[in-house]
């Protein structure tokens, strides 16, 4: 075979084979699954956050792990029973546990 007639060969080649060698490398972007994940015990306590609250016509609501909870409203196995500026209560089997917002989360309304 001359060589010019496999320098116009080889681009087709690599193109036929670069895929078909690939075809094993697994996506670094695909989240894992099947036998290699390892699931987190369900027994494992949750880790509660408080990011806000919201006190204002009436309402009270606070965002906990991102979700709005109104008074009332269970959180996980715990049940939301007070909402303050600066944090919230709530109350589980094993006594009531009180949630705070850090110091630099705290924002009041202009001219009060």
């Amino acid at each position: 075979m001359s060589e010019v007639r496999l320098r116009r060969l080889l681009p087709g080649l690599l193109l036929v084979a670069l895929p078909a060698l690939a075809a094993g490398v697994p996506d670094p972007m695909r989240p894992p699954s099947g036998p290699d994940t390892v699931d987190a015990p369900s027994a494992a306590p949750q880790v509660l956050q408080l990011t806000s609250t919201l006190i204002a016509d009436g309402r009270r609501v606070a965002t906990i792990n991102g979700h709005p909870y109104r008074v009332g409203d269970r959180v996980g196995d715990a049940m939301l029973v007070a909402i303050e500026p600066t944090a919230v209560v709530l109350e589980r089997d094993a006594g009531r546990l009180r949630l705070e917002l850090l110091p630099s989360r705290v924002k009041t309304r202009a001219g009060r």
